[in-house]
């Protein structure tokens, strides 16, 4: 995913492209916005954008990085989300890998989905989903091994709200002293649920909801919906881009 993939919020995108071409980005970010906001493709195109081999003002999107990243299957890019309690009669490394197929999935069918439609998606609706306890021994073991491809290495975690708390708390200390070149992206929807420990270690940057005039481009030039039906969308979902996208039907 690209920036250019994403409507409206041009000052986040700004923001995060200034920094990745001076080399000043935080390497532990808490993306926050509501339910609806694009903070988790934001944290997507940022990751793109540190992978990029030609980046500009955005990702080239041609290089080998980039073609990568639209697939979801950068080496380093890394992703952690909420799942529930999966069983099955594979082994653990196999599931693993079928779960992460879902995840790609996921992005590249529903890019603006949220936390209940990951959960339909794979089909943990009605259980709770967390990240669990063991997910910060995941986290060290992956962002301990090089680079294979990149300078960089990217960590992205989706809803952390959702972390077990012993998970939370054993991330902390590579929150606060990451490996060189290695980048935290937490994506949030509920940060008052946040341990403050975190937030303290974290750069916040904010995702607000779509403006009026935005959602209603991106539902006329993206979804072909007509002005009309566009603009009584655009009443009813409030900058909600997901629930936008549901009542087109």
């Amino acid at each position: 995913m690209k920036f250019a993939d994403i409507p409206g919020i041009q000052d986040g995108k700004k923001l995060l492209t200034d920094a990745g071409n001076k080399n000043h980005s935080a390497h532990a970010q808490l993306f926050v916005g509501a339910e609806g906001a694009l903070n988790l493709p934001l944290a997507l195109a940022f990751a793109t954008y540190l992978h990029c081999e030609n980046k500009g003002e955005d990702s080239c999107g041609v290089c080998p990085a980039c073609s990568k990243n639209a697939k979801y299957i950068h080496p380093d890019t890394h992703f952690v989300f909420p799942l529930s309690n999966v069983k099955g009669e594979k082994d653990e490394e196999r599931l693993k890998a079928d779960i992460m197929r879902s995840w790609r999935s996921f992005l590249l069918e529903q890019p603006f989905g949220g936390l209940d439609d990951w959960c339909n998606f794979y089909g943990g609706e009605d259980k709770l989903s967390i990240i669990s306890k063991d997910a910060s021994r995941e986290i060290i073991k992956t962002l301990a091994l090089k680079p294979f491809e990149s300078k960089n290495k990217v960590m992205i975690i989706w809803q952390p709200e959702s972390m077990h708390p012993a998970a939370a708390n054993g991330i902390l200390k590579i929150l606060e002293e990451p490996s060189p070149n290695t980048f935290f992206i937490l994506v949030t929807n509920a940060a008052d649920q946040l341990m403050p420990t975190i937030i303290s270690r974290t750069q916040i940057v904010t995702v607000p909801l779509l403006s009026d005039e935005d959602l209603e481009n991106y539902l006329r030039e993206n979804q072909g919906v007509d002005e009309s039906k566009a603009r009584r969308i655009v009443q009813l979902a409030d900058g909600n881009i997901n629930l936008a996208i549901k009542l087109i039907d």
